[in-house]
Formats: structure tokens, sequence, C-alpha cells
């Protein structure tokens, strides 16, 4: 008999994903995989009201406060899971971003990659200019130090349904993290730098001898509001 490899997967949200709740549940619903156990991580700062609506609808629910901002909240909520999976000894860690949508087989699709970081393609961006959310190397022509960009209009068909590509990053909206990686690695916060952890754990993926990958055949939906309206980016 095949024993799956464990997997957590966790989704954070507060009340200002509230929006896209019910498509989002639909889609977890689909999700097929036998061996997968999702927690919500909520960081709310509303006295506990999206946390109990989240139980009501009988998730396994966990609370993180908030902190100073939105990207102290993602790097707490975030680390919050990776503990876990670590105490339990899980072999896959799974981010799904609550604001996405994806197939019923995306999970299948980025483990069998076999990859120990390997993320879905995504967009991001105002309507108009959307973008998808992977980073490639540059370097600075006049320091000529090395560091990473968005990619620009015309490098998106590189970059979709192309199969397997090392990136710097691609974002944790649906990213699949092996054991070796979520044991060694944190996700940090770090209030002087604008950055978000997702940025510094790519970074640290890099520094450790593993690479970022992207799976551009599989696409999910990104149903985010416009990054001006975060109040406490």
């Amino acid at each position: 008999m095949f024993d799956w490899p464990r997997v957590l997967a966790f989704t954070i949200t507060y009340n200002g994903k509230d929006y896209v709740y019910e498509e989002f549940k639909e889609s977890l619903a689909k999700l097929d995989y036998p061996n997968v156990r999702h927690i919500w991580i909520d960081n709310s700062d509303d006295g506990g009201v999206y946390f109990e609506k989240l139980k009501a609808d009988g998730f396994e629910t966990y609370h993180v406060e908030r902190g100073n901002n939105s990207r102290e909240a993602l790097a707490r909520s975030q680390e919050f899971a990776r503990r876990i999976a670590v105490a339990e000894d899980y072999d896959y860690l799974l981010s799904i971003e609550s604001d996405l949508l994806f197939s019923s087989t995306a999970l299948y699709r980025l483990m069998a990659r076999n990859k120990e970081v390997v993320g879905a393609r995504y967009d991001i961006g105002p309507a108009d200019t959307r973008l998808p959310c992977i980073t490639i190397s540059k370097t600075d022509p006049i320091t000529k130090l090395v560091g990473s960009r968005l990619l620009k209009p015309e490098e998106v068909k590189d970059y979709t349904n192309k199969g397997l590509a090392i990136v710097n990053g691609c974002g944790l909206g649906f990213t699949l993290i092996t054991k070796e990686v979520f044991t060694k690695l944190q996700f940090t916060y770090y209030p002087d730098l604008r950055g978000h952890s997702d940025i510094f754990f790519h970074n640290d993926v890099w520094k450790h001898g593993w690479r970022v990958y992207c799976d551009t055949d599989v696409y999910c939906v990104h149903k985010n509001v416009p990054w001006t309206q975060v109040q406490d980016r």
C-alpha cells in the first residue's frame, strides 16, 4: 500500500479577505489529494469575529496577533504554520493564499515536479497591467550587485505554459515546500525593510544552495484587491 506524503496546507487570512471567502471555500473543497490537512490562520484585529466565522464553518482555525502591519502579520502567521509542520513531522508545507482560486489537481502537479520549493503561477498588479508574480535576477549596471526584479511585459510569454522554470521567487500564493527546507528556514519580518516575508524566504532558499521553481503550467486566479487599498502595508 502506498503511503501518500503528509501535507500541511495553511491559509492566512483576515476579515479584509471576506469578499473572496465563498469562492475560496469552493476551490478548497475540490482540492484532490488523499493526505492533506488544511488549517486557517486568522490575524484579524476585530476581537475574534472573523475567527469565529471560520470556526463556525467547521474549519480548523488558529489566531495570530497581527502586530504592527500586514508584513509582520504574514510572517508571524507563516511561521506559526511552519512550526506545526516541524513539530508534527509533515513531509510538505503548502502555502495557499486566501484570495487564490486553483484547480483540483494543482497540488498533485506541483508534487510531481519533485523540487524543494515550487510554486504555481498567478498574476499581481492593477487590472490593466497585471504581470505574473515571478521575480528573476538582475544586475545593477552601476554597482554590479545582483538583485531581482519582476518580469517585463514582453517576457511574460517566456513564463506562460512553459513548464518548470528556475526563478528568484514566485510569491507564496500556492507554493509547496519540502521538509528539508521548512525545517531549516524560517519566515521572517524585518521592521526596517519594505519587503514581505516571501522575498526573504526565497532569498534564504538560494543562499542555502537550493533553487526556487515556478511551474508555469499551473495557473491560479488571483482575486486580490489593489495594494493601495491595504491600510497597514
